[in-house]
């Protein structure tokens, strides 16, 4: 009994109301409720989701307290927030009204309004939290929540547990998936990259705890090390290893860090599924080369295995690395002519016809290929390269300022620096990466003021928070992820504790 009161002690003492019990399972409800669709939303496969709906009810309390007075608005960043939305808006608009960059109007209203969910809860979790025990309480909550992600992780890997993806149309509808064996790992997000994003941000605070002198978080440490291994992440992977070496060297733990970075490698080696990953990241193919068109054919062998095919974007190699024998020649063109005649047929029997086909420019002429060998970017990086990243560059040159308005360049750019960017322009960019930084270093001033054990967390926060923007060159962490709705509301948790003049404790 004496065991029980123990655990629910800080519960007692953080003198909590409903608002903060509301708050305590919104660091639970987000990360690990699955991305389960409440609703569809026309002309999209994006959905309207549950975390959509307990968000809106966790604003709809806040509000209610606004207007009984028992929390106030008031800090800093509210200005900051309300014109970084101003400029949202502002883009839509223009977008939809001006540009016609944003055609259909609640598509773009929605994307919008995303913005203002992701980033609202920052001032509930700010004004709701009224002194360093509920601060704390929040903060080990966090690290449980991370726990049971980890742990679900797990069950998914080697159990079964399913899956609730949004990677495709399909998945996205809320079916129910048992990844197969070569599967990257998701837990409770709608894809691997969204749970590295959310252990990239977590896994230094664990570090943090250790070097403050709590010994056991090393093996919360070492878990979620491990998922992050199997989600086979490579710019999560990249994320964690700059942003956790830079955390432990900045605070002079050589042992920690040489530790931190053997185990690092052996566990990334062992479960394999990142070294095929990183071994994928470019392959030398034989590569067909119309020179009259600029047609190119790679060949390459498609596999059940959940691995990397060849882009479309390459690098020519030279000297004697660039010969193909004339066997591999006319294989190739084989190839290629049996892939044309394809096409060919399912557009006949489609109704339609192959492009070319009625001008005779849909017929191969084997004479005009030259077979060339080269370096191909995998179908991720090079759809990134050769689509969406320009995409997302030509929309900022088209409006500088405030870009093409939010959907504009449909739902994912892979870059987030980049879709702030072409959709929300300068303004829009520098409202809500400027934001961040500012509060990562107010955050970072807070680390070197303090000592121990708390300078260490607010430390693992800043270099966590450091590793998400680097995560955020390759995917779009901060305005289309489920981790968004987690990381606004842990910064302000540990920018609220900078206001409290009582000493910290965890």
């Amino acid at each position: 009994m004496a065991k029980l009161y123990a655990w629910f002690k800080p519960i007692k003492e953080a003198k909590l109301r409903f608002i903060h019990y509301v708050l305590l399972l919104y660091i639970f409800f987000i990360p690990l409720w699955p991305k389960i669709p409440f609703k569809d939303v026309e002309y999209t496969y994006i959905n309207i989701r549950y975390e959509d709906l307990f968000v809106a009810f966790v604003l709809f309390l806040f509000l209610i307290e606004l207007l009984r007075k028992k929390l106030t608005l008031t800090n800093k960043f509210l200005k900051l927030f309300v014109a970084y939305w101003v400029v949202v808006f502002v883009s839509f608009l223009i977008g939809h009204y001006v540009l016609n960059t944003v055609p259909v109007f609640n598509i773009g209203l929605l994307h919008s309004l995303r913005r203002i969910e992701y980033m609202a809860p920052f001032f509930v979790f700010f004004a709701a939290i009224e002194n360093p025990k509920q601060w704390a309480l929040l903060v080990k909550s966090s690290m449980w929540a991370l726990l049971l992600v980890c742990i679900y992780a797990m069950g998914q890997k080697f159990i079964g547990w399913p899956a609730y993806l949004t990677m495709n149309p399909v998945f996205s509808t809320g079916m129910p998936l048992n990844l197969t064996e070569e599967s990257r790992i998701a837990s409770t997000f709608g894809g691997h990259y969204d749970l590295a994003a959310f252990l990239v941000l977590l896994i230094p605070v664990t570090l943090g705890f250790v070097m403050g002198g709590k010994r056991r978080y090393f093996f919360l440490f070492l878990f979620a090390l491990l998922v992050l291994a199997y989600t086979a992440s490579r710019t999560s992977s990249i994320a964690y290893i700059v942003s956790t070496m830079a955390f432990l060297v900045y605070k002079r733990q050589w042992k920690l860090g040489v530790l931190v970075l053997v185990i690092s490698v052996l566990m990334m080696t062992f479960t394999k599924d990142l070294t095929n990953r990183f071994m994928k990241t470019f392959s030398v193919r034989q590569i067909l080369v119309n020179n009259k068109t600029g047609e190119q054919y790679i060949s390459q062998t498609t596999t059940t295995k959940d691995e990397l095919p060849g882009g479309s974007v390459y690098v020519p190699l030279t000297g004697k690395g660039n010969q193909v024998s004339e066997a591999d020649k006319n294989r190739l063109k084989d190839e290629l002519k049996l892939k044309k005649q394809y096409e060919q047929l399912m557009a006949t029997q489609g109704g339609g016809l192959a492009p070319g086909q009625a001008t005779g420019a849909g017929t191969m002429k084997p004479e005009d290929y030259q077979a060339v060998s080269g370096v191909v970017y995998d179908i991720s990086s090079a759809t990134r390269l050769q689509v969406e990243w320009p995409r997302a560059i030509n929309a900022f040159k088209r409006n500088p300022i405030t870009g093409t308005g939010p959907s504009s360049i449909t739902e994912a750019t892979d870059n987030d620096l980049l879709r702030a960017l072409g959709e929300t322009g300068f303004l829009g960019f520098v409202g809500l990466f400027g934001t961040a930084l500012y509060l990562q270093w107010i955050l970072f001033q807070t680390a070197r003021k303090h000592k121990g054990l708390i300078s260490a967390v607010f430390g693992g926060v800043v270099f966590g928070a450091g590793g998400l923007m680097i995560n955020a060159l390759y995917i779009d962490v901060f305005e289309a992820s489920k981790i968004a709705f987690f990381v606004w509301a842990f910064w302000a948790i540990f920018y609220k504790a900078t206001t409290f003049k009582e000493d910290l404790k965890l």
